[in-house]
């Protein structure tokens, strides 16, 4: 009787947020198998969703390249910010995988959490607003130093998903995806429940997203996102610590001296306390 009352309640606050916040219309479009890949911008969404993506093709043999693979992994985010369904997607298999970079939301039933050391995220957020952005021309410190980093700052994204004591939440660390790729890309698999996924699949699919062979895909068939410098692109180099190339000790101090405590909790110890070093050669 507890459990039912408890279960009552937990269905109320999650209808009151949804009627709260106006994404009724989206809200209706989930189903209770949908599994959300959610991220931070530039921690990977592109490389898991594209990795899930060649799974899933496995079956339906389609020629995937970066503009095409959200015909089977949706990006949301233009459905959840704007409040929109998004039933253009209904044709989809159960259980579908969807992306987004939405901020903590309850109304998620099921989240894989991709996280990133968030010196390597900002690094590659100023160039990927250089890439896409005509009018972009701040300085990488400047724009460390702003507060209006979409769609909110890194700390309270990642610690809205991570640190809210939800249980239906996988974190996989953008760090454990490229030290084993396989193993964590079945932890995925497992999670969301793709049936009959073998590890001759799990391979082929690692295969096909590893960074040469997008950077490829990225050079023959283009990502549509470019609108800013000539001089960047989309898929970068897709490495682990390669902040330490890019951050001086000024611009360092100033990421971790906003986001080092939730940077500490979810075991990025922030370097500027104990040991920077300057850049690695």
């Amino acid at each position: 009787m507890k459990l039912n009352k408890l279960s009552e309640m937990v269905k109320a606050l999650v209808s009151g947020f949804q009627n709260s916040n106006g994404r009724g219309n989206f809200y209706g479009s989930i189903r209770p198998s949908d599994s959300f890949l959610v991220t931070y911008p530039k921690s990977g969404t592109t490389w898991v969703g594209f990795a899930l993506s060649n799974v899933i093709n496995e079956k339906l043999k389609l020629d995937l390249n970066l503009r095409n693979f959200i015909e089977i992994v949706p990006d949301l985010n233009d459905a959840y910010f704007s409040k929109q369904p998004f039933k253009q997607y209904d044709h989809l298999n159960d259980p579908r995988i969807l992306m987004t970079h939405a901020p903590y939301d309850p109304a998620f039933p099921k989240i894989i959490y991709v996280l990133r050391d968030p010196r390597d995220v900002f690094v590659s957020y100023w160039h990927h607003k250089r890439l896409t952005e005509a009018g972009f021309h701040l300085s990488l410190k400047d724009y460390l130093l702003a507060d209006d980093h979409w769609p909110c700052s890194w700390d309270k994204h990642a610690g809205g998903w991570l640190l809210s004591g939800r249980t239906n939440v996988l974190t996989i660390r953008y760090e454990e995806m490229h030290s084993n790729a396989q193993a964590t890309l079945r932890k995925i698999v497992n999670f969301i429940g793709l049936p009959d996924v073998s590890e001759a699949v799990l391979e082929k699919a690692i295969t096909a997203s590893r960074f040469d062979k997008m950077q490829k895909l990225e050079e023959q068939h283009g990502v549509d996102r470019s609108q800013g410098s000539k001089d960047e692109r989309f898929i970068r180099q897709g490495r682990t610590g390669s902040w330490r190339n890019e951050l001086d000790e000024e611009c360092l101090q100033i990421l971790e001296g906003k986001l080092g405590a939730v940077m500490e909790r979810l075991g990025y110890l922030p370097e500027t306390q104990t040991r920077f070093s300057g850049k690695v050669k």
